[in-house]
C-alpha cells in the first residue's frame, strides 16, 4: 500500500512538472486564428482550417501540424563556408595503418 501511494505521488509530481507555467504561456502565447500550418511532405507546407484538416484525414493524407513550431526541421544556413586543408598532413601515421584495413569488416 505504501509503495502504491509513493508511486502515485511521484506520478502526480512528474505530471505537475510537465505542465507549462504561467510565465511560459505569457512568453509564448498561442494565437488561435482558426488556421493551422501543416506539412504534407518535406518542404511542402500550407495553412488550413480545422475542417480542411479533417478532410485531409478522411482522404487518407498524412501530415504534421507544425502551427506552434513553424521552423521545425528547417536547416540552419552555415555562417561561413567550410575550409578544407590545403596540405596533406599525418601521412606518415596513416600509411602503415592502411595495410591493416580489411574491406570485409566494413
Amino acid at each position: 500500500m505504501r509503495v502504491a501511494s509513493t508511486l502515485l505521488c511521484a506520478a502526480v509530481a512528474v505530471q505537475a512538472l510537465a505542465l507549462p507555467t504561467v510565465q511560459d504561456v505569457l512568453q509564448n502565447p498561442v494565437q488561435d486564428t482558426g488556421r493551422y500550418l501543416i506539412e504534407l511532405a518535406p518542404g511542402e507546407t500550407r495553412w488550413v482550417t480545422e475542417e480542411e484538416k479533417w478532410e485531409l484525414r478522411r482522404q487518407g493524407h498524412m501530415f504534421f501540424d507544425m502551427t506552434e513550431i513553424p521552423d521545425l526541421g528547417s536547416i540552419p544556413k552555415p555562417s561561413s563556408a567550410v575550409k578544407y586543408p590545403t596540405k596533406i598532413s599525418h601521412n606518415e601515421t596513416v600509411a602503415p595503418l592502411l595495410k591493416k584495413l580489411e574491406k570485409k569488416e566494413m
